[in-house]
């Protein structure tokens, strides 16, 4: 399972900066959650700088009043560190995705909806308050003369998160597991042996890579295990 953050769920709602904070700091709980599961809260790369939340304020300048931890914890994950989704996209600038009325490629919600529809199960989390705050999301893909539909779920309270991750299943989270998951698939089979050479290189030179790109190459091929083959020519 696999987390997006609804950027479209900053736009300029908040009153005053002490809903702002309130709404970070919920949006901050969520993801503390998610990665005490093994989990990762995807974010757009731009969100800080294109996002204005307040009025008056863009992010850049509303995050100045949040605490000292708050504001650095905030800082390394928007707009430092990510992950970001873009840099392992799937849907592009061509995928016409709609919801609620607004047009959401090249947004979390279209990148979110277009991993649904190939079998990558996954939910978005968006600040609360805000016109997002409901679920499902319904979400239509126009793909040529065809319309298809998928219902995203979207969060944006963290005990419920905390109880729908309690009873989900872990992430896969080494070599060995991966390999044990392809193993169990046919096409997963045939897609392990074709990244052979990769694990093993993995390990022959896992004590001079760094262990961030060690997980990085890791999650790529968990990601790309996950999407069927018959969609890895169009899924990104």
């Amino acid at each position: 399972m696999e987390f997006f953050f609804n950027d479209l769920s900053l736009h300029k709602q908040f009153h005053d900066l002490n809903t702002f904070c309130s709404a970070v700091e919920c949006v901050m709980n969520i993801r503390n959650i998610i990665k005490r599961s093994g989990r990762e809260l995807y974010c757009h790369h731009q969100v800080a700088s294109m996002q204005q939340v307040i009025r008056d304020k863009k992010m850049q300048q509303a995050i100045q009043y949040l605490s000292r931890e708050q504001r650095i914890a905030w800082t390394q994950w928007i707009i430092q560190h990510g992950p970001f989704w873009e840099d392992d996209r799937r849907h592009d600038g061509g995928d016409y995705l709609e919801c609620n009325g607004k047009i959401v490629t090249d947004k979390a919600v279209g990148e979110a909806a277009y991993c649904l529809f190939h079998g990558i199960e996954c939910g978005l989390v968006s600040m609360n308050p805000s016109s997002w705050c409901s679920s499902p999301l319904l979400v239509v893909w126009h793909d040529n003369a065809h319309e298809r539909n998928v219902d995203l779920t979207n969060y944006w309270d963290a005990e419920t998160l905390r109880k729908v991750l309690e009873t989900a299943n872990k992430p896969l989270q080494s070599w060995e597991e991966l390999e044990k998951t392809a193993n169990a698939r046919p096409k997963g089979r045939r897609y392990i042996k074709s990244i052979l050479p990769v694990i093993m290189l993995g390990f022959l030179t896992l004590q001079t890579l760094r262990r961030q790109s060690s997980r990085k190459i890791l999650h790529f091929h968990i990601r790309t295990l996950q999407i069927p083959c018959s969609a890895r020519g169009t899924a990104r």
